[in-house]
């Protein structure tokens, strides 16, 4: 059996962030806190952050472990702007997550592709992360765009389990 991927010492790191991702996706599904706005930057920010830190320890850097950081990272900022009320409308954040979501499970998609051409493991938790996400966002951003609904209790859910499973993600890939 194969040796995990993450030395020891960056373990604690990997597996916090990840529970923190799934710890705020859990509040928000569930709405035990307000502020879905505010967490929902934390954890953009923390998955974002995790994106560059893993990128910078790579033996093979991939840029689209970059752009999935900047990605998170500047949908955070577009929440955090909208949140204080700094830029930007309500219609912004709307769509924000959304599209996030989006480009995060595409570009976790070919990082899918990268691994298995590569003989790699781990892949499998990856692609249903990017699967599932790409599909949530689609569905966040069809939804409000038809008139539907905003950002009812369903909403809050897609957003959590999205978060929670990119945070599930996080955790298993430090025992990859």
């Amino acid at each position: 059996m194969r040796e995990s991927i993450v030395e020891p010492r960056e373990k604690f790191i990997t597996l916090a962030a990840g529970l923190a991702a799934a710890l705020i996706g859990t509040l928000i599904g569930v709405q035990l806190l307000g502020g879905a706005a505010l967490l929902c930057a934390l954890a953009l920010i923390i998955l974002g952050c995790y994106e560059f830190y893993r990128w910078s320890l790579a033996p093979v850097r991939s840029v689209l472990a970059l752009i999935d950081g900047g990605a998170a990272l500047l949908a955070a900022l577009i929440c955090l702007c909208n949140y204080f009320g700094v830029i930007f409308t309500w219609e912004a954040h709307l769509y924000t997550f959304p599209l996030w979501a989006i480009v995060s499970g595409l570009l976790k998609l070919l990082r899918v592709v990268q691994l298995y051409r590569g003989g790699e493991y781990g892949w499998g938790w990856m692609l249903l992360c990017a699967l599932l996400s790409a599909l949530a966002g689609v569905l966040l951003l069809i939804l409000p765009a038809a008139g539907i609904m905003t950002m009812s209790e369903f909403s809050y859910m897609v957003i959590g389990l999205v978060l929670l499973l990119h945070g599930v993600h996080v955790v298993v890939d430090a025992f990859a």
